[in-house]
Parts: structure tokens; C-alpha cells; sequence
């Protein structure tokens, strides 16, 4: 019996260092790349640790063991295959997701032939407090990501960057060394480390990410080194124990929220250098709330009006601002004007947005760029003048600018942007100058009172719904035609009158009065008065006989049309047409005088909803009376119609 049992012991033993050899025997595999199945991927898997076979070298693909303490092999000796003789490689890569999850490993030694740790190599190991050796000269994203044991670690000179979400949420984290030599420091790189108190940024570093700090709550001071220009979008956000930030003379730039949440942050010097401050890159910080109510800079930027002034108040921006931040004047109702200095040369977003107050701003020469709803709302802003240096208008920067009436050009502008200038309900004309290339979509939709437009022979986008909105609108185009690009549904089709080919100097003025121009129905016709645009003021008007020497031979269509001033009018000796529209929607208009011969066609609904029309004598030669003339003329009783009226309209 005992002989038995002690042969079986000799078996089972035999059994363990033949399953152990076989454990420590290399194994291959051969697998497709997920995503390119024409590319076949040899694993070799020995022991504990399985790698990729790169050729040359080898890529540590996963570890597969529980060993609290790991130590990755230099080489690994490979066996013959039918493809290959034996060779012994070195391990140069730690692969992606190599160790991702692992719950046990507390070190792990490197050997110094690996040179590149990729993508999550060490993300989630939340028992990993060290990793040492290699010679790195690369981190992939999120390389130690989670671990959350990970008290303190150097980033190597040869690495160059400290890669995105390298130590994402490794709340363990108290110090970080980067050394001399390291240049970028990616996005979210440190965020959300909750116990990082202090970080030295090496002078080499130039690049520093978006949220690369965001939300260390326990950084406390932190010195921005020279050379860096732009302190990214959120880059400190939410760091609450953060009290002291030195910026640099090379910090031209600070993105939005760059400090926002940052409730202990007093010592804050920004340099005269920065020109560019987001509208919310402050805010809740102590220096904000330490600055007294009325005009807060920021280096050279006009930051914030802080505070609601308690009757209207001019505000004087001093010489050397350079740009005013996104929604400075967001809201503050009492601001009655804004003088802005010489120097300024950007307006952000929103910057003076529901101003409801604000009645006049003049862009000094020299400004270039105008942020998105910059003047939106400005319910009160009468008229402004865009500088030559101003290339785009951008979208909604006048929206619902109510009172707005007057806009001046001047040529240097390129673009206006989709619904700049939406829902300005009082603006009369838009005479756009040369060199205008694109009129984005409803950039004047909801124009209600936009009486002419001229659009440039230098146009070459007129968007969807560009002119929307306008019942008495004018339109001259320097073009013969409409561009390849230009949308089917620019403007208003219904009654709009739009005049091809004729240039800034063809449309010409008289007297203040009337917009005209000289048309010539054919070569060998006489060429004549078409009145395009009644611009007097006048409550009584006659339309001459003649101007210029030209006979005034055509009312054009919407020539008067929407005028809530005529009163009566006296049609010319001269006048043969009155096209459609041409009088429509003229509310108070009481009496037309017509000459006895000489109208002999008036277009459909040319007196549409003239409702105060009671007196209108038709002209005896008349013989084309269209669709709906003097449709919704609710006050006119009776009308004789002459005999010479080929039809008589529905």
C-alpha cells in the first residue's frame, strides 16, 4: 500500500514540472488584426506575459498574471517555426491596454531596451504605485489613467510630452516631476487629481492642453513658464485651493473658463501681453469678486462691467484695450454709449448683448473682428458705422437691433454672416459696397422696413432667405443675372423688384426724392424714367414729367410700396406703366391724380391694401387693368373704368 502511494506522489510530481516546463515553453499564435484581416498578428505567449511580435523586436501585448511585484523581461528566445529560425528579441513597447484593469501589480520594473508605453498600457491598475527602468521616448493617451494608488512619478526629458489623460483620475497623485526638455502638456493630462498640491512646469514646455489641470482640488500655487502664449480653454478650471498664478509676459491668450471655479484664486497678475481673455475664464475666482463695481481690465482686455449702474451711463474704454471680452456688457441696462479707443481692434461674442439702453457706438478704424451677437438685442442702437478694416460681419452680430436704422458701409467688408442683421425692423437700405462676396442665409430676414438693397457685381454667395421678410423692398443688382451660387430662394418672390445689371453709378437720386433709373426697353427705342424708389419724406408727392431729360415712363414695382406717409400723389404726363405692387400697403394714401392719356397698364395688386384710397380717377387710355390692383381697398366706393380696358379682372 504504501509502495502505491508512493509512486502515485512520484507521478503527480512528475505531472507538476512537466506542466511547468510547458508553462515556461514559449507558445505562437497566429491571429488577424482586428479591423484589417489581411494582416495576420503573431503572439507569443510565455509565462505570464504574452507579446507581439513586431519583427524585429517585441510588444508586450498582455500580462496575465497576479504577482503584486512584476518584472518585465529584457528578451524573450523564441523557437524555430516553419516561417522562421530561433532568435532571441528584445521587448521594446509596452502595448496598448498591456496591463489595463490590473487589480494586484503594485510595481512593475521595466527594462531598459523598452522605449514606448502606448495607449491605457497601465489605465485602471488601481494597486500600481511605481513603474521603473525603460528608457521612454514615448506615453500614449491615458497611460496611467484610474490608477489610483499612484502617489508620484517623473516624466523623462526623452518622453517630450506628457501625453493626453496620462494621469486622468489618479486621485493618489501628490507630486509630479517633469523634466527639462519636456515641451507639450497634453489635454486633461492631470485632471481630476485630486491630491496634486504643487506642479513645476520646466521652462521647455511651450504647449499646455485643454483641462490639463481641471479640477485639481488641492493645487495650490502654480508659475506658468515663459515662453507659453496661450493658456488653453479650461486648462485650471475647478482647482479650489488654487490662490497664486504667475502668467508670463509671452501670454498673449487666456480661453474661456481657463480659471473659472477657482474661489481662492486673489494673486492673479495678467500682463499687458494678453489680448484675448474668454468671457468666462474668471469667473467665480476671488480676484474677480475683489475688483470694484463699474469696469474690470484684464491685461488688455476690457473683461467685464461689473455691476448694473443705477441711471444711463457713458463709458469710456481707456487707450491701449485691445479687445473687449465675450459678453462684457452682456445685459447692463443702464449703459447709454460706449466710446471705444483707438487701439481697439476685437469685439467677442456677445459682448454688448440685450444692452437695451445703448443708443450709438462707433468701431474706430483699425477694428477687424466682430464676435457672434455682439450687439444682438441692443434695442436702442440707432445707427452704426463699419469700419474699412472690417471684413465680416459675423451671425447675429445686429440681431434685433429694433431701432437700428442706419448702417454705413465702407468697402473692405467681405461677408456678411447668416442673420447678422435679422429682425433690424427699422433698417431702410443696405447699399453694399464693392467687394462683398458672400450674403449668408436671412443675414436680413425679418427686415421689415428694408426699402433698397444693392448687391455688388463682387458677390458671389447669396444664401437661402438672404432678404426675407421686407414688403416694400428694392433690389439692384450690378450682375446681369443671379450667380451659379446663389440660392433659388434668396429673396421674396412674391411682388419683390429686382433690377439687373445696373451699376452703383446707373442707379442715380433726384432731388432727394426718387430712385431712378434709365432703362431702354430695346436698341431702338427711346429710353426713359423708371422710378424704383420713392426716398422723399413728403406727404404729398407728384411724380415729374421728366427727369434729367428722360421722361418718366414707369412706376417700378414696390417703388412706394409699404409707405405709411403718402398721402396723395400726382401721377406724371409722362407715365405709361405702374408695375405691380408699386403702391401697395400704402396705409394712408387718400387720393392718386392720373393723367387723362397716359397710363395704359397698371400691374397686379398696384394699390393692394390702400385703405384709406378714396378718390382715383382711372386714365382714359387705360387698357390693362391685372390681378387684384386695388385689392383690400376697403374706403374706395366706386371707380369707372375706361372704355378702352381690353379685360376686366377677377
Amino acid at each position: 500500500m504504501k509502495k502505491i502511494a508512493k509512486i502515485i506522489l512520484i507521478c503527480l510530481l512528475l505531472c507538476g514540472a512537466a506542466l511547468m516546463l510547458a508553462c515556461d515553453k514559449p507558445r505562437l499564435d497566429r491571429v488577424p488584426v482586428p479591423g484589417e484581416p489581411e494582416t495576420v498578428l503573431t503572439k507569443i505567449t510565455v509565462g505570464d506575459f504574452t507579446y507581439a511580435d513586431n519583427g524585429d523586436s517585441l510588444s508586450l501585448f498582455s500580462y496575465n498574471g497576479t504577482d503584486a511585484a512584476v518584472t518585465v523581461p529584457a528578451t524573450v528566445d523564441i523557437p524555430a517555426s516553419e516561417d522562421a529560425a530561433a532568435r532571441t528579441l528584445p521587448v521594446t513597447e509596452i502595448g496598448a491596454y498591456a496591463f489595463e484593469g490590473n487589480t494586484t501589480a503594485a510595481s512593475i520594473t521595466l527594462p531598459a531596451s523598452v522605449t514606448v508605453i502606448k495607449n491605457d498600457a497601465f489605465s485602471g491598475c488601481t494597486a500600481l504605485t511605481s513603474v521603473t527602468g525603460g528608457n521612454i521616448t514615448s506615453y500614449g493617451d491615458r497611460a496611467f489613467a484610474g490608477c489610483s494608488s499612484l502617489t508620484s512619478f517623473t516624466v523623462p526629458a526623452s518622453a517630450r510630452e506628457v501625453a493626453r489623460s496620462m494621469f486622468y483620475n489618479c486621485k493618489a497623485l501628490t507630486s509630479v516631476v517633469m523634466e527639462e526638455g519636456i515641451a507639450v502638456i497634453g489635454r486633461d493630462a492631470f485632471e481630476g487629481c485630486d491630491s496634486l498640491t504643487s506642479v513645476s512646469i520646466p521652462s521647455s514646455v511651450k504647449t499646455i492642453g485643454k483641462f490639463a489641470f481641471h479640477k485639481c482640488i488641492a493645487l495650490a500655487e502654480i508659475d506658468i513658464p515663459s515662453g507659453i502664449t496661450l493658456l488653453e480653454e479650461s486648462v485650471f478650471e475647478g482647482c479650489v485651493m488654487l490662490q497664486r498664478v504667475g502668467i508670463p509676459s509671452t501670454v498673449t491668450e487666456i480661453g474661456n473658463r481657463a480659471f473659472a471655479g477657482c474661489n481662492t484664486l486673489l494673486t492673479l497678475d495678467i500682463p499687458t501681453s494678453v489680448t484675448t481673455v474668454g468671457g468666462d475664464a474668471l469667473t467665480g475666482t476671488l480676484w474677480y469678486f475683489a475688483q470694484q463695481d463699474g469696469a474690470v481690465y484684464a491685461g488688455s482686455v476690457f473683461y467685464r462691467y461689473k455691476g448694473e449702474p443705477a441711471e444711463p451711463t457713458e463709458v469710456v474704454l481707456r487707450e491701449g484695450t485691445v479687445s473687449v471680452a465675450a459678453g462684457a456688457f452682456y445685459g447692463v441696462k443702464n449703459i447709454s454709449s460706449v466710446t471705444l479707443p483707438a487701439s481697439l481692434v476685437r469685439i467677442d461674442k456677445e459682448a454688448f448683448r440685450n444692452c437695451k439702453s445703448l443708443a450709438s457706438i462707433v468701431l474706430p478704424e483699425g477694428f477687424s473682428e466682430l464676435g457672434s451677437s455682439a450687439f444682438r438685442g441692443c434695442t436702442s442702437l440707432a445707427s452704426v458705422t463699419l469700419p474699412a478694416t472690417l471684413k465680416a460681419v459675423s451671425n447675429y452680430a445686429f440681431a434685433d437691433c429694433t431701432a437700428l436704422r442706419t448702417v454705413t458701409w465702407n468697402k473692405g467688408l467681405e461677408i456678411i454672416d447668416g442673420y447678422a442683421f435679422s429682425g433690424c425692423s427699422k433698417l431702410r437700405s443696405a447699399m453694399l459696397p464693392d467687394g462683398v462676396l458672400s450674403i449668408r442665409a436671412y443675414a436680413f430676414e425679418g427686415c421689415n422696413e428694408l426699402a433698397e438693397v444693392l448687391i455688388p457685381k463682387t458677390v458671389a454667395e447669396v444664401a437661402d432667405r438672404a432678404f426675407y421678410g421686407s414688403s416694400r423692398l428694392v433690389i439692384y443688382c450690378e450682375a446681369k443675372e443671379a450667380g451659379k451660387n446663389w440660392a433659388t430662394r434668396w429673396y421674396d418672390s412674391i411682388g419683390d423688384a429686382i433690377y439687373y445689371g445696373y451699376s452703383r453709378e446707373e442707379i442715380y437720386s433726384h432731388a432727394s426724392t426718387f430712385r431712378y433709373v434709365i432703362y431702354r426697353p430695346s436698341e431702338s427705342s427711346d429710353a426713359y424714367a423708371l422710378i424704383t424708389k420713392y426716398i422723399g419724406t413728403s406727404a404729398d408727392v407728384t411724380i415729374p414729367d421728366k427727369i434729367s431729360g428722360y421722361s418718366v415712363g414707369i412706376i417700378g414695382h414696390r417703388a412706394f410700396a409699404g409707405n405709411t406717409t403718402v398721402r396723395s400723389v400726382v401721377i406724371g404726363a409722362n407715365v405709361r406703366m405702374i408695375d405691380p405692387y408699386a403702391f401697395s400697403a400704402c396705409t394712408e394714401l387718400k387720393k392718386v391724380t392720373m393723367p387723362t392719356n397716359s397710363v395704359n397698364y397698371i400691374g397686379e395688386y398696384a394699390f393692394k391694401g390702400c385703405t384709406a384710397l378714396t378718390e382715383l380717377t382711372l386714365a382714359d387710355s387705360l387698357m390693362y387693368l391685372n390681378e387684384g390692383a386695388f385689392a383690400s381697398c376697403t374706403a374706395l366706393a366706386t371707380l369707372k373704368l375706361p372704355d378702352l380696358l381690353e379685360s376686366i379682372p377677377d
